[in-house]
């Protein structure tokens, strides 16, 4: 029986991952994470172009009708000129947290954990890579005013999480191999944060993760 809708969800934080699990091709998995970044609601010329920019209109098209086709049903509908994703997506509430945290509102440690993974890392296509740049920006800058206003409250345990997962996120390595750095914030640093970083640290692999490369997608040139 197909799950309802309420309870389908695409994860696209530390990689792509589905809930309830099903077995998606090459041509599905990129549909899906492209809608959930996109979407939910996404126009499915400017999906196919996007998706399959090296061809013809025509074929792109084509592409979109065999992936559809290929996703398990439901997942992402079919209207008029539009595709619709029929799933929650963990990066819309990611946003929502680092938007809060921006704010100064109150943010638990379970929603810190939502930002401590950038957006779909491993993929190189074009569509996304403004996407994971504006995301990798949002979270830090929101880490940190987490750290800085968990500490000046005494929540001392969540503001060390938040200056950790900031700190070793900070720096990513961005696609042509160079140290990527975050914009600097105007605010001052959080106290809880390292003043130095270890090289070769990483962040916790996202539980969402089932496989981060999506087939297909180019790999990072070595030049």
């Amino acid at each position: 029986m197909t799950s309802s809708n309420g309870s389908r969800r695409v994860g696209v934080l530390g990689g792509l991952g589905i809930r309830p699990p099903e077995r998606l091709s090459g041509a599905g998995r990129r549909l899906l994470a492209y809608a959930a970044v996109k979407g939910p609601r996404v126009n499915r010329l400017l999906t196919g172009t996007d998706l399959w920019p090296e061809l013809t209109e025509a074929r792109a098209r084509a592409n979109v009708r065999r992936a559809l086709w290929q996703l398990p049903r439901r997942w992402v509908r079919a209207d008029g000129p539009d595709l619709e994703l029929a799933a929650s997506v963990d990066l819309g509430e990611a946003r929502r947290v680092a938007d809060q945290a921006l704010a100064d509102a109150e943010v638990g440690a379970e929603e810190v954990e939502m930002l401590k993974h950038d957006l779909l890392p491993g993929w190189y296509e074009s569509w996304v890579l403004d996407e994971q740049d504006q995301f990798h920006l949002h979270r830090i800058q929101a880490l940190e005013a987490v750290c800085r206003t968990a500490s000046a409250a005494g929540a001392y345990t969540l503001a060390t999480g938040a200056g950790l997962a900031e700190w070793t996120g900070a720096s990513p390595i961005s696609r042509n191999g160079a140290i990527r750095s975050s914009k600097p914030s105007t605010a001052s640093p959080c106290p809880a944060t390292p003043r130095s970083r270890p090289s070769g640290r990483l962040a916790p692999a996202s539980p969402w993760t089932t496989s981060p490369v999506a087939p297909g997608s180019p790999r990072p040139s070595s030049t």
